[in-house]
């Protein structure tokens, strides 16, 4: 194995760690997605799927490798909640910033909004 596949090898086994680690704090899980999440050896090999804050809906996450970002894999749903309407409301609102309306966003930034509340992680599934 070159030491460039190496590196990159072990910095996807930190991303997994911290993922982990960060959507376990929540705690929001039932015992399935809980296992899932405990066994999954590969990041994009699970769907997330979060509630906006507010839980206007729930929306599906999956880990591009490919991009090294998290790609939003459906839309807010139509109606009353939709996603313009919601983010004129709440446009002021010091937890929301435009940026978690976002189709594709890294690690770091999906993972500060889970921590900031902003995302509620309510499930993860295998991905097929």
């Amino acid at each position: 194995m070159s030491k460039l596949s190496e590196l990159k090898r072990q910095r996807e086994e930190i991303e997994l760690g911290i993922v982990k680690e960060t959507l376990k704090e929540k705690n929001f899980f039932e015992e399935e997605s809980k296992k899932i999440l405990e066994e999954t050896e590969d990041l994009s090999s699970i769907i997330i799927t979060i509630e906006k804050n507010y839980n206007i809906t729930q929306v599906d996450f999956r880990y591009n490798e490919a991009k090294r970002k998290f790609v939003r894999l459906n839309h807010f749903e139509e109606g009353p909640n939709t996603l313009d309407r919601y983010a004129s409301q709440f446009i002021g609102c010091d937890k929301c910033t435009t940026h978690c309306f976002k189709t594709e966003m890294s690690i770091d930034d999906f993972l500060a909004l889970v921590t900031r509340g902003v995302y509620e992680p309510v499930a993860v599934r295998k991905a097929e």
